[in-house]
């Protein structure tokens, strides 16, 4: 997704969380760069377990015509994954709904092959010390294309996070991961930069920026290191 929002208020989104994407007609962004626009939205396993919360989200979604298929809703992989019995209904309606559900730092958790066989996800997102270590360490490049492997087996849509160099990029192209999260594409950035940056960037990439897929919005621009990693060979 191309907006990240980090948190529910009491269950319930956060107007704000979207309104700079979607008016009460959906169609503000749109108009302006042609481009529909996903959002990704974090909620935790207490909002999986509330009977109440599949049709919260729902609501508000429908009372701001924005379409269900474009949110997702995050989960981070150790908590759902110790929690998958109590988490299944309200994750399977959500999916009845429409909703995106992803899993969320794969791979710093204990999923199991069996769990993962039966959640109704629809994404995995790689955790980023996968894609750092890759790039000197054989074995870390052997679970990442294995975990990106395992997506395209489940027909998962694969996102690998934490993307901060160009060779970083190549690797994970030449493993099959097509999707990509992290500095090299946008840093976090207030609301008000996001519009001009989405023209710039958009209009000056090939096939209206395939390759920028994800970047976080938030006040905050954490500073990441510059270093550059080798390459594994």
């Amino acid at each position: 997704s191309l907006v990240s929002c980090s948190f529910l208020l009491s269950g319930v989104l956060r107007p704000t969380c979207v309104q700079f994407v979607y008016s009460s007609d959906g169609s503000d962004v749109h108009k302006e760069t042609g481009f529909h626009l996903p959002v990704s939205v974090n909620i935790s396993t207490d909002n999986l377990q509330d009977a109440d919360f599949p049709d919260r989200v729902a609501g508000f979604a429908e009372r701001r015509g924005i379409l269900p298929t474009s949110i997702t809703l995050e989960i981070r992989e150790p908590k759902v994954m110790e929690q998958a019995r109590e988490c299944l209904e309200g994750m399977s309606r959500l999916r009845l709904k429409g909703f995106g559900l992803s899993i969320d730092n794969f791979g710093t958790g204990h999923a199991s092959l069996k769990q993962l066989q039966y959640l109704p996800l629809t994404e995995l997102k790689i955790d980023r010390s996968y894609i750092a270590a890759a790039m000197y360490h054989k074995p870390s490049r052997t679970v990442l294309e294995t975990g990106i492997q395992l997506a395209q087996n489940l027909s998962l849509n694969c996102v690998a996070e934490g993307i901060e160099t160009p060779d970083q990029a190549e690797l994970l192209s030449s493993l099959g991961c097509a999707q990509h999260q992290g500095f090299l594409y946008g840093r976090p950035m207030p609301r008000e930069e996001v519009l001009p940056w989405m023209l710039d960037h958009f209009h000056n990439t090939e096939n209206g920026g395939g390759a920028l897929k994800s970047f976080s919005f938030k006040n905050i621009t954490p500073l990441p290191s510059k270093s550059r990693t080798k390459r594994y060979h």
